[in-house]
């Protein structure tokens, strides 16, 4: 358990060390974390019967052709997050380390996420997670699990 443990803080340390200075903060602030209850438009579709809608208790990440925003986020314990691509590739949400995802092997979606589509994953694991997609390694982000 310990080693899992080093192996996680040396990641978390890795990531914020090798993302460079000329990417914006990634902080959390207090819209990061508040419960996403608006609806939000497919990319390129603004008919509203059209629209994804994540549930009232889930935070939205969205994943665009820039990467994932918000980078990092905390949730409490039990919260769904619901991960959009509004990119024009696909995604594929994956815990790191990558290609394996062995450092929480549940959190994978295992499969690509078309553009306009979503996953949802529930974090029930206190903890920091650290992802990527799989079909882009370097697109990054942590969620903080308390």
């Amino acid at each position: 358990m310990k080693k899992i443990l080093i192996v996680i803080i040396l990641i978390i340390i890795a990531f914020f060390f090798f993302r460079g200075t000329d990417e914006e903060s990634t902080t959390p602030n207090e819209t990061d974390t508040q419960p996403v209850t608006n609806a939000v438009p497919a990319p390129g579709n603004t008919d509203v019967d059209e629209m994804i809608v994540a549930p009232k208790d889930s935070t939205l990440i969205t994943y665009t052709n820039e990467g994932f925003s918000p980078k990092e986020i905390t949730v409490e314990q039990g919260q769904t997050v619901t991960f959009l691509n509004e990119s024009n590739k696909g995604m594929w949400v994956a815990s790191d380390v990558h290609p394996s995802h062995e450092i929480f092997p549940e959190f994978d979606a295992k499969t690509a996420i078309d553009a306009g589509s979503s996953y949802e994953f529930t974090f029930e694991t206190v903890g920091p997670w650290a992802y990527h997609n799989h079909f882009g390694p370097g697109d990054i982000g942590v969620v903080v699990v308390k």
